[in-house]
């Protein structure tokens, strides 16, 4: 749904950073790990939390680097509970656009239920009282039982 264009700009949170990767532990670059020109969003999830915290602000061409200490549990043995380096080579940035949400949008996104952009705005406003709704009763009776059952003596 989203388009992705490239920009001239600096990375930001959100967008798909072009980037090369090398990972450094025990003085060694780890050959498993190295990427080239791997796309990745620039979010928490999708990239490791410190490479998340280094990206946003670098332009293309520009290198960044972020230490990481890897879980004993992690997949690569030769990273597995230890410290590494990892640098990254911004190679290009690109951005989601969104298209508008128009009537031509609402058509599509309901297979035709909804006829314009004002009445699926509409539908979805509904369906998220709705949902609210039913969160809430879901809580009250959570609450009952579990009253009833620390009332309870076994």
């Amino acid at each position: 749904m989203a388009e992705i264009t490239p920009v001239e700009r600096e990375v930001r949170v959100g967008d798909i950073a072009v980037i090369d990767i090398e990972v450094e532990a025990d003085g060694r670059v780890v050959e498993s790990e190295t990427r080239k020109s791997t796309e990745a969003e620039v979010k928490e999830g999708v990239l490791l939390p410190e490479l998340v915290a280094v990206l946003p602000g670098a332009f293309t061409d520009e290198k960044r680097e972020a230490r990481v200490s890897f879980p004993d549990s992690y997949s690569e043995p030769q990273l597995a509970g230890k410290d590494a380096t990892i640098r990254v080579t911004v190679r290009g940035v690109k951005e989601k656009v969104l298209p508008p949400l128009d009537d031509e949008l609402a058509k599509s996104l309901t297979g035709g239920k909804q006829e314009t952009a004002e009445a699926y705005r509409q539908a979805v406003r509904e369906d998220l009282e709705e949902s609210a709704k039913s969160l809430e009763k879901l809580e009250r009776e959570q609450a009952v039982v579990k009253a009833l059952v620390d009332a309870s003596a076994v």
